[in-house]
């Protein structure tokens, strides 16, 4: 085989062998389907190679592994190279909390470097390129957890284009002809990994030009539709033209510009009228159109901004089309709805755009060439994410409808002499378009991603901008949220990166019952203390969205209204702020049932206390919280078990003394010849204990007990009695756990299964040796495992 080779320092070569499949390497690690990184030790001296493609790794011992089908890697101007760097990264069971994941960092002195990858993974910091290896290494030999890896650094060719207006696409790549340098999506870097190939965007607007010069390459046959007219051909007028330039214009073919997926395909589909009017029956059909053919959806329109007292909601029949795209689009993975936020800045609200407030759309808001929210970008608990757009010093340069009836007439001197595009669009319809097209780069990639699996990503790989801004917080799960941003401005780089690690998607979505509460009570005029209410929430999820309703009927200023949403880890979100000149009141629609989205609490826990306030800002005009109503959605915690680590080495039980072996080890050790691993389930449950002990002798027999025990009760070694056949542990039956789960063996690894229901509570596990002399020797501390 031949191969790359590079040192610790990082010195490359070729290096060729003529070991044949099967050979032993030692010890080698699968990061990516194409790419695998191996240590070898010789002489000594540590080396990293890499192989590419169809590598096959499989455990032959503790030390060794083999490979097969290696191939050559192949290397030219547009590849990456990757190396190990100082860093790894460890990936925890999917049940594990906060809690759970600091314990073990403390146990084993991790030292973070930054926030979390997503919800379960963290990146730590090694001392050196060797210690990231061994450390990987290590943590992977214990097997508790569901990954460990070393973080690789990539030299990643910045893929550049040739089209004639690419210089001018700061959104892009921003060098500092566009306002401040580096205020871009790192689109160059992404490039390097995906541009889009294989995955359609459809635009739902006012029509696309399907044969325009740089669109026409990317028009998917026999998608698009406009549902005004009934016919195939949606080219009208030049919103819809604009925004498609933005997400897939063709790029690298010597003009126009480039979009930021520009090797995806377009569909236009046509819902506004020349007036801008839309029938739902259009839209519904638009939402639902192609669901296998047309994988992302763009919606670069909402509700009119400023037309105060009248919230729009999505009607059941377009929440129904939205959950047929949702679970039948894609083949069941979901077709992913990207929505525009709104351009009504401070004096509106995208939770009060009922299409953006949503839980199955994304929602984008806009910052500027300054890295900074645009001043039309309005804010909510709904917005997910950013996309840079106008508002600075800079537009946006893309398609335009050819001719002079588009943005650009022909008559601006700024705007580009070929009218067939125009660098001044803008707003979150311009904004919208960015993220669409860093979706379809990421499903290029890993085209398995569900549409959850697509809004965790954007969440966990969002770069904070503006960070002097007052709004900025931790939530309960390590997400740095704020209502301006969603989580922070998309970086396409990012996002592809860990979509092509994302490995397991998702859990399926669970919710948790609908809360609903009568409060009748009327809300303190002009009073920051507001008027709260609570629900305690049973059900332990991990929150992705969580749905608030509001009933207030009777009060006569809607603008004077805040209210605010409090998690049990404390997270306080703002689903609406003041609005000065939103006049409306009673007359009008509004907070009658209204749903409001908040996706800021992803990651956390549901179960606890939800708190909703309600403020009025202003005086004289007052109202009644008649009833509000609260609704998780996520994924299912189960019950899981966290023991404390605990070691001993056997006291006799009928005298005094230490043996001098064997020792028993549970949880996390510097031994690292063993591992632990619990999982209980409120309902039917196995509980699975793995468990192991060292300086055993020919002979010798060991058990393992676990008995239920209240709070603050000890047991000593009297408990341990010989019946003949093993070692028990008496105790309480409770809900139809037995008294004991033991067994005897003369090896040095084993495991005890248990199958019944166990409770919420503290255990106890016990553990002894019957040495071969018929001695008894246990361990007088148990250790506890506490089932949450």
């Amino acid at each position: 085989m031949r191969v790359c080779l590079t040192t610790s320092e990082g010195r490359l070569s070729d290096w060729s062998s003529d070991r044949k499949a099967g050979a032993k390497l030692s010890p080698a690690f699968l990061l990516r389907k194409r790419i695998v990184i191996m240590e070898l030790l010789a002489r000594k001296s540590w080396f990293v190679v890499l192989l590419a493609c169809s590598v096959q790794v499989e455990a032959i011992d503790d030390e060794f592994y083999s490979v097969h089908e290696t191939t050559k890697v192949v290397q030219d101007a547009n590849s990456y190279r990757e190396v190990t760097s100082d860093q790894f990264y460890l990936c925890y069971p999917k049940h594990w909390d906060g809690s759970d994941i600091a314990w073990y960092e403390f146990q084993h002195n991790l030292q973070k470097t930054g926030a979390p990858l997503n919800t379960n993974v963290h990146a730590y910091q090694a001392r050196d390129v060797i210690d990231s290896l061994t450390q990987s290494a290590y943590f992977k030999a214990i097997g508790t957890l569901d990954c460990a890896e070393p973080l690789l650094k990539m030299r990643v060719a910045k893929k550049s284009i040739n089209d004639t207006y690419f210089a001018d696409q700061w959104i892009l790549e921003n060098t500092g002809q566009g306002g401040n340098p580096g205020e871009d999506i790192s689109a160059t870097e992404a490039w390097g990994m995906a541009t889009g190939a294989g995955v359609v965007i459809g635009i739902m607007d006012d029509g696309l030009e399907i044969r325009h010069p740089d669109l026409m390459g990317n028009a998917a046959s026999g998608l698009s539709w406009d549902f005004v007219q009934n016919d195939q051909d949606p080219t009208a007028s030049e919103h819809g033209t604009a925004v498609a330039g933005v997400a897939a214009a063709v790029g690298n073919n010597g003009i126009g510009v480039g979009g930021v997926a520009y090797d995806a395909g377009l569909a236009g589909l046509r819902v506004l009228d020349d007036n801008d009017y839309i029938v739902e029956t259009d839209v519904a059909a638009a939402i639902q159109h192609q669901l296998q053919g047309i994988d992302i959806l763009n919606s670069s329109w909402g509700p009119p901004d400023g037309d105060y007292g009248a919230f729009t909601a999505p009607t059941p029949l377009i929440n129904g089309a939205f959950e047929t795209a949702i679970n039948e689009g894609r083949n069941g993975r979901g077709r992913v709805i990207v929505w525009a936020a709104g351009n009504g800045g401070s004096n509106d609200s995208s939770n009060l755009d009922g299409y953006a407030n949503s839980r199955y759309t994304v929602a984008v808001a806009a910052s500027t060439d300054q890295g900074v929210a645009s001043t039309y970008s309005e804010s909510g608990a709904n917005i997910l994410i950013t996309a840079p757009s106008s508002g600075g010093l800079y537009a946006v340069s893309t398609t335009d409808r050819s001719g002079t009836l588009g943005y650009n007439d022909g008559l601006a001197s700024w705007d580009y002499l070929d009218t067939r595009y125009t660098n001044r669009f803008g707003g979150t319809s311009s904004a919208t378009p960015v993220v669409s097209g860093v979706v379809a780069l990421m499903l290029e990639v890993n085209p398995a991603l569900g549409w959850r699996d697509v809004q965790a990503i954007l969440a966990a790989s969002a770069d904070k901008i503006d960070p002097y801004h007052g709004d900025w917080k931790l939530n309960g799960a390590g997400y740095t949220i704020n209502e301006q941003y969603g989580f922070g401005r998309v970086n396409a780089a990012k996002a592809v990166e860990l979509a092509a690690t994302w490995g397991v998607n998702m859990q399926p979505e669970t919710s948790t019952k609908k809360y609903f509460k009568f409060v009748n009570q009327t809300i303190p005029d002009n009073n920051p203390a507001g008027l709260s209410s609570s629900f305690q929430v049973d059900e332990n999820l991990r929150v992705q969205h969580v749905e608030v309703t509001v009933d207030i009927p009777d009060h006569s200023y809607w603008g004077d209204l805040e209210m605010e949403l409090t998690s049990p880890s404390g997270t306080t979100t703002k689903l609406v702020h003041k609005r000065v000149f939103d006049t409306s009141g009673t007359d009008s629609l509004g907070y009658f049932g209204w749903k409001l989205t908040d996706v800021l609490h992803n990651g956390e826990h549901a179960k606890g206390m939800w708190t909703l306030k309600v403020l009025d800002t202003a005086n004289l005009d007052i109202g009644t919280l008649s009833s509000w109503g609260l609704k998780v959605f996520g994924t299912e915690i189960p019950m899981y078990a966290t023991e404390l680590p605990y070691k001993c080495n056997g006291i006799k039980a009928s005298g005094s003394g230490l043996a001098p072996s064997p020792i028993f080890y549970f949880g996390a050790s510097t031994h690292g010849s063993f591992f632990t691993r619990y999982l209980a389930q409120p309902t039917l449950s196995d509980l699975n204990i793995s468990y192991g002990v060292v300086g055993l002798q020919e002979g010798d027999g060991f058990l393992v007990a676990v008995y239920y025990k209240a709070e603050n009760t000890t047991v000593d070694g009297t408990w341990f009695t010989y019946n003949g056949q093993g070692w028990q542990l008496w105790g309480g039956a409770l809900d139809g756990l037995p008294d004991y789960i033991n067994n005897e063996l003369s090896q040095g690894m084993s495991s005890v299964l248990y199958n019944g229901h166990l409770p919420a509570g503290t255990y106890a596990i016990y553990y002894g040796i019957r040495k071969a002399s018929g001695d008894i020797y246990y361990c007088p501390t148990p250790t506890q495992l506490l089932l949450h």
